[in-house]
């Protein structure tokens, strides 16, 4: 028993305390993917955080912001009738997808006419090439592929978008400006303010505070549960391979052999 114990021991903690690296992996590479704007475990704009539907996703945090994703449009004329700067941007308004952030996916977008519209800074460099081209409206994903109309789960609380099939974050029967009132601030911990941390639409922060509080069912299982489990089978094993017990008796009788020699050696006289 004491041959193979400590040995099996050590093949039941080595998958357990590298649960959380396989999950790190696999969510890197996009196997197991996070909860977020994804085709699967999609929270695109659910009203809840972190609905049902990412139970079983790689996430290690149960979000507390929910994930907003804005939809490509012709950009209307100002009041007056003047043409506007561009003509095409995401509504609402975001600072993370390109063109508005110059890394990422960037693609053309056909003109009713057929003609192809790029934008002022579009890269023409053979390692941005080739590049896909899109007829507004337009929905992504994170990975750059367009948002195919779908079934929600759970069901979008504020009904979907007509041309996209996505899901609406707020009331579409609101006034714009309210619209816009109601999207999460850049950063959620912090007062509003217009310049530094204004209100937009943006899918990039999932919670505010990562630790042990906010984590997420998978959270719990692999990078709590499954790590300090494997920590402790890992001590067990090891300290069972020593034969600790067998070391901590002889510690004890090597103890008592010389508390009884120190006792003997006082003359009689001086012991109390």
């Amino acid at each position: 028993r004491r041959r193979w114990g400590p040995f099996a021991l050590l093949c039941a903690a080595a998958p357990l305390i590298l649960a959380d690296i396989v999950r790190h992996v696999l969510q890197d590479v996009g196997v197991w993917p996070g909860c977020g704007d994804g085709a699967i475990f999609s929270r695109a704009n659910s009203s809840d955080p972190f609905p049902s539907s990412c139970l079983w996703s790689s996430s290690q945090y149960r979000c507390e912001v929910v994930c907003c994703v804005p939809t490509w449009l012709p950009v209307p004329a100002a009041p007056n009738g003047s043409r506007p700067a561009v003509e095409f941007g995401w509504f609402p308004p975001q600072t993370s997808r390109w063109p508005d952030a110059r890394e990422g996916f960037q693609f053309g977008t056909l003109r009713p006419d057929g003609s192809l519209y790029l934008p002022a800074h579009f890269e023409r460099a053979r390692a941005r090439e080739p590049f896909a081209v899109f007829s507004a409206p337009l929905a992504l994903f994170a990975d750059g592929t367009r948002r195919a109309r779908a079934r929600h789960e759970p069901e979008c609380v504020h009904g979907t978008n007509d041309e996209t099939g996505a899901c609406l974050l707020v009331d579409s029967s609101l006034p714009y400006e309210e619209q816009l009132a109601r999207l999460p601030l850049r950063d959620p911990a912090a007062p509003y303010d217009a310049r530094t941390n204004p209100r937009e639409c943006s899918c990039e922060r999932c919670t505010h505070a990562e630790d042990v509080t906010h984590l997420s069912p998978m959270g719990l299982a692999v990078t709590l549960c499954a790590t300090y489990v494997g920590f402790a089978l890992l001590a067990t094993a090891v300290l069972w391979n020593a034969n600790i017990g067998a070391q901590l008796r002889k510690v004890r009788a090597e103890w008592r052999v010389l508390r009884a020699a120190a006792a003997a050696a006082v003359p009689p006289a001086e012991r109390a």
